[in-house]
């Protein structure tokens, strides 16, 4: 018996021609888009993490790039 999940859309394309496929391991549902190719489970995206302008450290203590 198929399942009606018209109302959901996929997070990546917002395409409806999504298909259950599977569980994650913390019980949610995961789906497969057949429009674009998402695999993932559907609800609020996190953004993406910013990258600041903190420099990185090296193993000695200074700055790559930098001559002291």
């Amino acid at each position: 018996m198929a399942r009606d999940i018209s109302r959901r859309r996929c997070t990546s394309c917002r395409s409806i021609r999504i298909v259950n496929n599977g569980l994650a391991r913390n019980g949610k549902q995961k789906f497969h888009c057949k429009a674009c190719g998402y695999y993932g489970t559907l609800g609020a995206r996190r953004p993406a993490a910013k990258v600041g302008n903190t420099p990185v450290r090296q193993a000695d203590g200074g700055v790559p790039g930098s001559s002291a």
